[in-house]
């Protein structure tokens, strides 16, 4: 990182804590000057002359002002949220030297990757944390905080927070708007993993290629020489239980960058099903009640049952497992992280213990949702049961894509709203491109009672694109709202009217 001085004030490099928001600028405090991450953000440039004005004591600016502050250092630089993520570690004391900082990155799978990792840590007898979708902190009592990455500024609080408070391992969900927007640039990782990548958020990327290009930024230019790379295997062929989504293994791929790259990095680790994976899973045994799987790792192999469902949790498992390895947890270790694992909430999480069996999962996303529908059929005797909805204000390409994969997989769907946000409910649906005859409800929790009613006892009912979600977002209300809760009811309700008849 480099800095211009502007004026003669600027003579020293800046130190002190820095902010990104104008609004949050308090005496002492470095203002930097952003330009939009999209071209419907706001230009932080538009915002110097209240940075003034609320007393900041510098600014980093990446567009020359066209009056120059004479009483402030003010610095250029060639990037001002780089800046600012370099700055605001240095400024925390660079706290994320001081624990293990693993981050996992992805289209699916990153929460539950981190909450396995983080289970694994604590079976080693270290104070582990997660910082991700659904919060900061423990695995037990994360705090929300409206991001799966936070702002660099509030990203290294967090982390000098966790290191004051004794935390020796987090597992961080690192987002591709974090990594896109520069966020993540001062953080020092000791090993970054990689889940998959299928089609998401191109409503702020505009296109695959830059949405696999910001995920690749983790393990290409941010993580350090001493790093480990922790990634589905790139030089062999998969086995039997492939990892649904590597475009990395096809010719002319956006991945292959990604291969070229690592190839230069020699602290890599392929997970995976074939003998040449250096983390692999065999002899894998799938219920309902969980899995059952021989666990390699490099030349050591211990069997294992984890509380998992399906083969893209079994992908996490490896993926978290290759994470603890290289940050030197041992084998016995990762295999009791794994068997007693604490798992996020509304990540293919079954609603009581009643039949039929009834499971609500986060999968918003074409490939997330083709996956589960595949798990379940799997799993399942009887029907499968769907209800899904797309939400409004994200990726419109990807609407007749859910709808196809939940058509082809599905016994029976149910459509309904997600989170319609700003958009019109009718408009998601239109563009979701439904066959006549497709049911569709746009009251969410009629959509559940009637998919539960319908189903017989050895029938599956999966209820999609929520998760652990407990409100619904209309227009700028926010609702309380949980597929969780309504599903519970609805399945309380009726096992207790069969019990009376």
């Amino acid at each position: 990182m480099q800095l211009k001085p502007l004026n003669t004030l600027a003579k020293a490099q800046p130190t002190g804590s820095i902010t990104l928001d104008s609004r949050k600028v308090k005496p002492g405090m470095i203002f930097v000057a952003a330009k939009g991450a999209t071209k419907q953000s706001q230009d932080g440039h538009s915002f110097i002359s209240q940075a003034v004005q609320n007393n900041c004591s510098g600014l980093i600016v990446e567009k020359i002002p066209l009056n120059i502050p004479t009483n402030i250092p003010v610095w250029q630089a060639d990037n001002s949220r780089i800046a600012a993520a370099v700055l605001a570690e240095q400024a925390a004391g660079n706290p994320s030297e001081k624990l293990k900082l693993c981050g996992v990155t992805g289209t699916n799978g990153k929460t539950t990757v981190t909450y396995l990792l983080a289970s694994i840590a604590e079976a080693a007898q270290k104070k582990a944390g997660v910082l991700g979708t659904l919060g900061a902190g423990s695995v037990t009592q994360p705090k929300a905080f409206g991001f799966t990455t936070p702002e660099a500024e509030d990203l290294s609080a967090l982390i000098a927070s966790f290191a004051k408070e004794g935390f020796e391992h987090i597992a961080m969900e690192v987002s591709s708007h974090a990594l896109a927007t520069h966020r993540v640039d001062g953080m020092h990782f000791a090993a970054a993993g990689f889940t998959n990548l299928s089609q998401d958020h191109l409503d702020f990327h505009g296109n695959m290629a830059d949405y696999s290009a910001a995920k690749l930024r983790l393990f290409l230019e941010l993580l350090p020489e001493d790093g480990v790379a922790v990634v589905p295997e790139i030089f062999s062929h998969p086995g039997a239980g492939q990892n649904p989504v590597s475009p990395w293994r096809r010719p002319g791929s956006s991945f292959m960058g990604l291969d070229a790259g690592l190839r230069q990095h020699d602290r890599v680790l392929q997970w995976g099903y074939s003998p040449k994976a250096d983390i692999q899973a065999s002899n894998i045994q799938e219920s309902l009640d969980g899995t059952a799987l021989d666990l390699r790792i490099i030349n050591q192999t211990v069997s294992i049952r984890a509380p998992i469902l399906g083969r893209f949790n079994i992908d996490n498992l490896l993926c978290a497992a290759g994470l603890a390895h290289a940050t030197n947890i041992s084998l016995d270790d990762i295999a009791r992280g794994l068997e007693n694992a604490r798992l996020p909430a509304g990540r293919l999480q079954r609603v009581a213990n009643l039949k039929p069996a009834v499971f609500v999962d986060f999968a918003h996303t074409p490939d997330a949702l083709e996956s589960l529908l595949k798990t379940m059929r799997e799993l399942s005797t009887g029907r499968l049961i769907l209800v899904f909805g797309c939400g409004g204000d994200r990726d419109r390409q990807k609407r007749p894509l859910m709808a196809q994969v939940a058509l082809k997989n599905a016994d029976k769907v149910f459509v309904t709203q997600d989170n319609p946000r700003y958009e019109d409910p009718d408009q998601i649906i239109a563009d979701m491109q439904l066959p006549s005859g497709t049911t569709v409800i746009h009251d969410r929790k009629k959509a559940i009672e009637e998919a539960i009613s319908l189903a017989k006892p050895e029938d599956t009912v999966l209820i999609s694109g929520k998760g652990h979600e407990t409100t619904q977002q209309i227009q700028e209300r926010l609702l309380p709202f949980s597929d969780v809760e309504i599903a519970y009811e609805n399945l309380l309700n009726r096992h207790k009217n069969h019990q009376t008849r």
